[in-house]
């Protein structure tokens, strides 16, 4: 797919921001790959005036380094994917990274808001993909029976959905 887009884009003679190979270097975990990747295309959408390639970049480095455990770095990135508003999925997509990077940097205070922020359309949407991605959210803000019982409800709930990447986290 990777190389289908960069081809589709090189006979248009119009750049594309590397959408899939940004989620799939972050997905991966490969830090040198992404390294090169990620600020290269977050300084190409800021320079063509591109926010959702921006925000997208910024998200794929907010899933990266929580996968790295660098909460701190996860936590910044997250804060500007989300900080694009013109695009409400983009929020959807990136606010658990900011939950999950802020809990677990010690930033209640951030997680609950960006959770507060994420059920606002979760609840509203009300399937088992927002939902389960809901519930492990809050099991990071909880303790015990009560987080137990909640990643068990994400699991539940997102093994329903195709949404595989999240289940497995």
């Amino acid at each position: 797919i990777i190389a289908e887009v960069e081809s589709v884009a090189a006979a248009i003679g119009s750049p594309l921001a590397p959408y899939t190979l940004l989620r799939l270097r972050a997905l991966q975990g490969r830090e040198a790959d992404a390294a090169r990747t990620i600020p290269r295309a977050i300084e190409q959408a800021e320079s063509e005036g591109q926010g959702l390639a921006a925000a997208w970049a910024h998200w794929a480095a907010a899933v990266l380094y929580n996968g790295l455990a660098r909460y701190e770095q996860a936590t910044s990135a997250a804060k500007r994917a989300v900080s694009f508003t013109m695009n409400p999925w983009m929020s959807m997509w990136a606010m658990p990274e900011l939950v999950e990077a802020a809990a677990r940097a010690g930033d209640l205070e951030v997680a609950r808001d960006a959770l507060d922020r994420l059920s606002g359309s979760t609840r509203p949407c009300g399937n088992d993909a927002a939902l389960g991605i809901e519930a492990r959210c809050r099991a990071l803000l909880s303790d015990g029976t009560t987080a137990d019982d909640l990643y068990r409800e994400a699991i539940d709930r997102l093994t329903r959905t195709s949404l595989r990447p999240e289940l497995g986290r």
